[in-house]
């Protein structure tokens, strides 16, 4: 039945990059991707830029190419989706191959200094994310960091469950938790990924959200549930894990 359901996955993720409206990988300074990946994932990554990067569910590349914009060149992506990966290799993404996250990260006896998953834990089933984030404990390097970002439940009408026909669920802070101890990570820090100013429209956005719209969601889940439910409302959660 395993074999199956995996075999239908990966069937559906053959032209998922297709599914996009925009599969070129190549991005500038100037983009709102390379400024939302710089104000969020930047500054967790190593000084040393000849760090061991893996991101697992890299897509047609656009997080490795930023990667390579900032001087990491010693970068390595992996996604089931064949398609997305011809796009990363006709656009010169470097080290990026088809294969599922197990059997690439069970093969290897090197280990990374920094593993990204980036909107990839919601495409799995729970004992599927859970094995895979043991896998990834173990492939990383003492002091190793693993990032994520996934959709958040508790985000009013949590629209990036939704909006992706592969999402089987979004997170809380709690699941999360339990997730991350699960596949043996006890060192972790998980964050919202608040509104960051880079225009007029994103100024009048963020002081709507912090003085109007977050403290009438945290009174909401006041006075609805007896606590404020982890206190983080954006529509994803970042995770910072650290293997000790």
């Amino acid at each position: 039945m395993k074999k199956i359901r995996l075999a239908m996955q990966k069937n559906i993720y053959e032209n998922y990059a297709s599914m996009g409206s925009n599969t070129n990988p190549i991005i500038n300074v100037n983009d709102y991707i390379y400024k939302y990946y710089k104000n969020f994932f930047l500054k967790e990554l190593p000084e040393n830029k000849s760090s061991k990067i893996l991101e697992i569910g890299c897509g047609e590349g656009k997080f490795l190419h930023f990667l390579n914009l900032n001087g990491y060149k010693n970068t390595f992506g992996i996604d089931i989706g064949s398609n997305a990966i011809n796009i990363a290799k006709e656009f010169n993404i470097l080290n990026v191959e088809c294969i599922d996250s197990i059997s690439f990260l069970n093969n290897k006896t090197e280990t990374f200094d920094v593993i990204v998953l980036i909107d990839v834990l919601e495409h799995m089933e729970v004992n599927e994310s859970i094995n895979v984030l043991k896998a990834c404990y173990k492939a990383l390097k003492q002091n190793g960091k693993i990032l994520m970002q996934v959709p958040n439940a508790i985000a009013p009408l949590s629209p990036h469950r939704h909006h992706d026909i592969t999402h089987l669920r979004a997170y809380t802070t709690f699941s999360l938790s339990q997730t991350l101890n699960a596949a043996g990570f006890s060192t972790y820090s998980i964050k919202s990924n608040p509104m960051f100013v880079h225009g007029i429209k994103s100024l009048i956005r963020k002081i709507l959200w912090n003085l109007l719209i977050q403290p009438l969601i945290k009174l909401f889940m006041l006075i609805s549930y007896g606590n404020t439910e982890g206190g983080i409302y954006t529509s994803s959660i970042i995770t910072i894990g650290r293997k000790n």
